[in-house]
């Protein structure tokens, strides 16, 4: 986005995050499930006893909701309010 500015930028984001769904080629859940996976054992790795965590800059929440599925997420980003995308 050579040339663009914060407006152009925030304008693409906001209308991209309703399609980001899409990117997973229908396979959102399996996706999501995925992500929990990985990022629950690389939590633990470092913190075998975490309980929550924070997601800052979360997006539509891809990441977040993967990791609420082993613990307490608290988010923080310009599409935190959105449940799942497509909704």
């Amino acid at each position: 986005m050579a040339g663009a500015d914060e407006a152009d930028i925030l304008r693409f984001y906001d209308n991209f995050a309703a399609d980001y769904h899409l990117t997973y080629g229908g396979k959102w859940e399996s996706a999501v499930e995925r992500q929990a996976t990985a990022l629950d054992r690389l939590i633990r790795d470092v913190l075998p006893d975490a309980r929550s965590v924070l997601d800052c800059s979360c997006g539509i929440g891809t990441m977040a909701m993967a990791m609420a599925m082993a613990m307490d997420v608290q988010v923080s980003g310009r599409h935190a309010g959105q449940s799942r995308p497509g909704t």
